[in-house]
């Protein structure tokens, strides 16, 4: 089961950091523990598995998000509302 959660963090981290497109390829001959139909779902219904990533990586991870996105557009400016 852990081999399954390394896997879907390795995909996570491709497509999110690396910005490679995934082709997730699932049959049901592969279901090893029922468990690994909670990640699906939660990956195929919302795109975030609950503690996928501990908590420090997470911050890493939206850390070098945000630096890939101001190196690609530039510093951006908090939300301003205006009234009209």
């Amino acid at each position: 089961m852990s081999n399954f959660k390394e896997d879907l963090q390795k995909m996570y981290k491709r497509s999110g950091l690396k910005g490679e497109g995934i082709l997730f390829l699932f049959t049901d001959s592969q279901i090893v523990d029922e468990r690994m139909l909670v990640y699906v779902n939660d990956l195929l219904s919302s795109g975030e598995i609950p503690d996928l990533f501990p908590q420090v990586c997470v911050c890493v991870c939206v850390c070098v998000c945000v630096c890939v996105c101001v190196n690609l557009h530039g510093p951006f400016l908090p939300y301003q509302h205006t009234e009209q």
